[in-house]
């Protein structure tokens, strides 16, 4: 299926992410980035399924990287956090708890 936006990219690969599909998902993810670079949505996706498949160290750096850009993006702090535990990184997991649940997050 050909997609048009990077929308579409996202859900089809959360969809698949959902259905316990992570190597599925992260190869759609990947797709969709190589269509359209640097897209925040499949970046967080492809960290997702990074932790899924229990490759947490790839997933910190994707993290790292979406911070980067954007340092209050909640999901992505939350994934830094929960990647960071997988490691054993507990001080920076905190602190990327600690931002995610800042004043940005009213939800």
């Amino acid at each position: 299926m050909e997609y048009n936006a990077s929308g579409e990219f996202e859900e089809e690969a959360r969809n698949l992410l959902e259905d316990g599909s992570p190597e599925e998902a992260l190869r759609a993810f990947e797709a969709g980035l190589i269509r359209f670079p640097g897209d925040s949505g499949l970046e967080l996706g492809r960290g997702m399924a990074l932790l899924d498949l229990g490759r947490p160290a790839e997933a910190r750096e994707t993290f790292r990287a979406i911070i980067r850009k954007h340092p209050e993006f909640g999901d992505a702090l939350q994934g830094l956090a929960e990647s960071c535990l997988a490691l054993g990184e507990k001080k920076e997991a905190i602190a990327a708890v600690r931002r995610a649940c800042g004043p940005q997050e009213e939800d």
